[in-house]
């Protein structure tokens, strides 16, 4: 684990490799999981619970078409890391 910004460019890249890698589709539970499994691999101390509760908080703030950035930026914010 680096520093406070490369965990979140880790879980960018990690999320761009996605189709449609440009938005976030809240409707897709796989995609929830997907990224609360990325975050949680840089900020595993942040555990499963509070993360899926930031990305679902994230899914209702961030109105569609989500995009990523904007989508990455709100669960920075909110996970305070």
């Amino acid at each position: 684990m680096g520093g406070r910004n490369m965990g979140w460019k880790e879980i960018d890249d990690k999320l761009k490799k996605k189709r449609d890698s440009n938005f976030v589709a809240c409707s897709e539970e796989w995609e929830l999981e997907t990224i609360k499994e990325t975050v949680l691999e840089e900020f595993p101390w942040l555990g499963e619970q509070k993360v899926m509760e930031v990305v679902r908080y994230c899914c209702k703030e961030v109105k569609p078409p989500r995009s990523r950035e904007e989508f990455l930026e709100c669960l920075k914010e909110k996970l305070g890391v």
